[in-house]
């Protein structure tokens, strides 16, 4: 839609780094989207999506959604962010 900004990135082999990388591409792409002086309410939800050739995380699930929630009532602070990593090896294992 036009009020979200999608990333799609594909990683093929396993440089330990997926998840600091993925928070440094959305966060490029969302402090981008204003230029000084503009307001905050035009900025886009924002979304990274993972797909990975190989296991990363430590859940069996094969597709995990990560957003900001508050730690001690799991409350959502925001949509605006969100990570998706798919994990095709755990696909295939059925999982």
């Amino acid at each position: 839609s036009n009020n979200e900004i999608i990333n799609i990135e594909i990683q093929l082999k396993n440089e330990y780094n997926m998840i600091k990388r993925s928070l440094y591409y959305w966060s490029k792409l969302y402090s981008e989207q204003l230029n000084e002086g503009e307001d905050y309410s035009l900025l886009k939800r924002t979304i990274c999506i993972n797909i990975l050739n190989f296991k990363y995380l430590k859940t069996r699930m094969f597709h995990s959604v990560y957003r900001m929630k508050e730690i001690h009532t799991n409350e959502e602070l925001s949509d605006i962010e969100e990570i998706h990593f798919i994990e095709i090896p755990k696909l295939e294992d059925g999982s």
